[in-house]
Parts: C-alpha cells; sequence; structure tokens
C-alpha cells in the first residue's frame, strides 16, 4: 500500500486515554501501540499495545485483555477495534491532526456496563 497517509500511521504511538463514562470517570491510562500496515488482506492496520501506567483499574482491565487490534484508516480517520479476551468490543475513533490523533473509545459489557473515554496518540 503506497499511500503516503497510510504509511504515515504506520509506526509506534504513545497513547493517553481518559474515561469519560463508566465506573470510574475520569480514570487515566498510558501506554504504547505499534501499528503495522497489512499488505495482504482488510483490515488495514494490525496493531499491538501495552498499558504502561495509570488509574488501577483501567490499567488492570486493559492488562487482562488480548493486547492486539486491527484497524482501517479512511480519509483522516482512524479506526481500531480492540480484541477482547472476553468478546467486549472496544472501538476506537479519532481523526489525525498533524503529528497526533485525537478521538474517542467505547466498549460495552453486559455486566460493568458502557465505558467511554478520549484518546491521543502521539509519536514517542
Amino acid at each position: 500500500i503506497d499511500d503516503p497517509a497510510v504509511q504515515a500511521m504506520s509506526g509506534e504511538w504513545r497513547f493517553e486515554l481518559q474515561t469519560t463514562g463508566g465506573e470510574i470517570p475520569g480514570a487515566r491510562a498510558w501506554g504504547h501501540l505499534t501499528l503495522l500496515v497489512n499488505r495482504r488482506a482488510p483490515p488495514l492496520y494490525q496493531a499491538a499495545y501495552v498499558v504502561d501506567s495509570g488509574t488501577p483499574q483501567l490499567v488492570s482491565f486493559f492488562a487482562s485483555q488480548t493486547p492486539d487490534a486491527s484497524g482501517s484508516w479512511t480519509d483522516d480517520s482512524l479506526l481500531l477495534h480492540m480484541t477482547s479476551s472476553d468478546a467486549t468490543p472496544i472501538e476506537w475513533r479519532g481523526a489525525r491532526q498533524g503529528d497526533s490523533v485525537s478521538g474517542t473509545w467505547r466498549m460495552h459489557q453486559r455486566a460493568a456496563g458502557d465505558w467511554s473515554g478520549t484518546f491521543t496518540l502521539r509519536r514517542p
């Protein structure tokens, strides 16, 4: 895939996310996300992530998940679907603004209800 915009998204990113809904509003977490272009088939990106630090409950939740994702890029928008170990859909939607991507994330669990918030990706 030779699209410069797609290539520009590849590689390592630092992320910060914050909850705006759910059991612990205002919880924060920080980590790393690596996006790799998948040249064989959709989705466009495969990703792996690590949560380094943050509010213990949020760090614990993400640490209990399978640390991979898949995603796509259209125009200036990134969509990531995080793989969840318990089939809980976790979706990140964001828009690129210069050297960063900002947006919202959302997760729905039957037992724990909806969680949502904001995120920012920046180059390390």
